[in-house]
């Protein structure tokens, strides 16, 4: 089965002003602590799934900070790849992929009884 995935990076929580722990300090505005994504995968037949997540953003060092308006969903989902690693991106695409699958041939259902 050929699954597409999407990768959706595009909520964001930031600090309306924050300083890092450098010294002196580097002080910005709307600076991005966490991506709130979601990962949805569709298969050749439309059947689709989706998980949502958090994931907290190292915020020590501002030195390469980039301005809110310059950023993108490729620029977010690359420190998402970067802060998850290549093994827990597969973990997450497989979990949608198992949704799917349990959406094609169910190995459970709920039933309610007549008395």
């Amino acid at each position: 089965m050929a699954v597409t995935y999407n990768w959706n990076c595009k909520t964001l929580q930031v600090y309306t002003n924050y300083t890092d722990f450098n010294s002196p300090g580097i002080t910005k505005s709307n600076v991005v602590y966490e991506i709130s994504w979601e990962l949805t995968g569709t298969d050749e037949n439309d059947i689709s799934a989706t998980i949502v997540r958090n994931t907290k953003l190292p915020i020590h060092d501002l030195t390469n900070f980039i301005e809110q308006t310059e950023l993108t969903n490729d620029i977010v989902k690359n420190w998402l790849f970067k802060i998850i690693g290549p093994d827990q991106k597969t973990n997450y695409e497989n979990e949608v992929l198992n949704i799917i699958n349990e959406q094609i041939n169910p190995t459970k259902q709920t039933i309610i009884l007549e008395s």
